[in-house]
This record gives C-alpha cells, sequence and structure tokens, in this order.
C-alpha cells in the first residue's frame, strides 16, 4: 500500500485518471481507523458485495486499469516485492491505456 500511495501521489491532481481502491473486507469498521493509522490518503470505497458478486475468487492485492468505457484492460493479481520502479511501471501502463495504445 506504501507503493500505491507513492501511486496515488503522483496521479492526485490529474483530472484524466484516477487511482482508487477497493476494500473487500467485510468489516468496515478496521478500514478507516487503519488508513488513518499509515497516513495513507487514497479514496477507499467499500466493496465487498460489488467485487464478491463481480469475480469468482478474490486475491488481495488485486491491481486493475480499465478505460474511459469501463473495459479491463490489464489486471495483476499479488504484488511483486523485486518490482524496482512499481509506481513508475503503473503509470505507464496508465498513460498507454489514456492514451489508447
Amino acid at each position: 500500500m506504501p507503493h500505491l500511495q507513492k501511486l496515488f501521489e503522483k496521479t492526485k491532481d490529474r483530472s484524466d485518471l484516477l487511482v482508487l481502491t477497493m476494500n473487500v473486507d467485510e468489516e468496515l469498521g478496521l478500514v478507516g481507523p487503519f488508513i488513518k493509522e499509515k497516513g495513507y490518503t487514497f479514496p477507499v470505497l467499500p466493496a465487498y458485495s460489488f467485487i464478491h458478486n463481480l469475480l469468482d475468487s478474490v486475491g488481495v492485492p488485486q491491481n486493475w486499469i480499465l478505460d474511459r468505457q469501463g473495459k479491463w484492460q490489464w489486471q495483476m493479481l499479488g504484488f511483486n516485492s523485486m518490482e524496482v520502479d512499481w509506481e513508475g511501471t503503473t503509470l505507464a501502463k496508465l498513460e498507454s491505456v489514456r492514451k489508447g495504445m
């Protein structure tokens, strides 16, 4: 999540894309205090029912990039801690989808 926070910081003032998280935890009361304690400022949407109704199985973390029409263009399950520049790589993927490549 620290990497997600860095990505959010790099993109938060842009009007052409949005970085947000969807919480799939059943215990909504745990989310707010955790986010506050860690100092995260990215938006968090409660999405337990939505995600569990949308997907056959849920893995955490799971990242998706959707285009302007809402079509999934990229997804990644898990996090590769060996990725040297996750924020840069993900931002490049966001840019390529935004530009319609």
